[in-house]
């Protein structure tokens, strides 16, 4: 169990993000606000109208409230059945749509909390208790 562990508890409304290293005795959940205890980030996704600006997380909720966006929630449940999903008059993949949420969450997490190699992915949801989809350590350059 070398190297540093990041977690991804993806759920159908919200995604939690931890991380672990061996010399921990439990895993530590990240927060979404430096200084705050806000870890969930809402599993959605959204794309600006008319152009190709995608936000996910809040971003996307509250860019779909505003009217500025189409928002595609409950993108695990969506992913899981394989279906379309309708963005600004476009039809996308939601298998490709939480791939892109998973890449913004991963981009936009992992430099601002890790100076290291991450050598372990680790997802978890509701149906599949946990699987690790890499195990080679990269660097964060």
């Amino acid at each position: 169990m070398d190297g540093l562990y990041y977690g991804v508890d993806l759920g159908n409304k919200f995604t939690v993000v931890s991380f672990y290293e061996p010399n921990m005795k439990e895993p530590q959940t990240i927060s979404m606000v430096m200084g705050s205890e806000e870890y969930q980030i809402p599993t959605a996704l959204s794309k600006r109208n008319g152009i190709s600006q995608w936000f996910y997380g809040k971003e996307a909720k509250r860019a779909g409230e505003e009217g500025g966006a189409t928002g595609a929630e409950s993108l695990l449940e969506s992913a899981e059945k394989n279906t379309d999903i309708w963005q600004d008059g476009q039809r996308y993949n939601s298998r490709e749509l939480l791939a892109v949420f998973l890449t913004r969450q991963v981009t936009n997490v992992v430099p601002v909390y890790f100076d290291r190699a991450i050598c372990h992915i680790i997802k978890a949801h509701q149906k599949v208790n946990q699987g690790r989809l890499t195990s080679t350590c990269r660097t964060n350059d």
